[in-house]
């Protein structure tokens, strides 16, 4: 198996984890994929910074959302920078219900930068894109 491909599982079954962790309104689990100095930029400007900081946030957003919310990471390109540090593209999809032919409120673009650490990948950051 080629580094890509191995990549693009390795992240896809990232993602995959990190939604359930979001659409389980689970906080502590959101920020666990991220490293103690991660940062997270949303498409409004809002930074917010460190994983404290940002498990803060989720339980707050979580708090006020409507029940249904869902989100949804798709791959797009895994770029590894070296063995131990990549940049990952996902699509982002966050729809305002459950129902399978609802559309998405945010039908962006997330850049992740990953490293690794202790032989297990962490976000070092993230920005959150919403197009025009």
């Amino acid at each position: 198996m080629n580094e890509k491909t191995t990549g693009e599982l390795l992240f896809t079954d990232i993602a995959s984890k990190f939604d359930e962790a979001w659409n389980g309104r689970d906080a502590a689990k959101v920020a666990s994929f991220l490293a103690e100095d991660a940062d997270f930029v949303f498409p409004d400007g809002t930074v917010v910074d460190g994983r404290e900081a940002i498990e803060t946030f989720y339980t707050n957003r979580f708090l006020n959302m409507l029940p249904g919310v869902k989100h949804k990471l798709v791959l797009k390109t895994v770029r590894f920078i070296t063995s131990d540090a990549a940049v990952i593209d996902f699509r982002a999809i966050i729809t305002d219900s459950d129902a399978p032919d609802a559309l998405p409120s945010l039908d962006g673009r997330t850049t992740w930068v990953a490293v690794k650490e202790n032989d297990q990948w962490i976000t070092a950051a993230v920005r959150v894109m919403s197009p025009k």
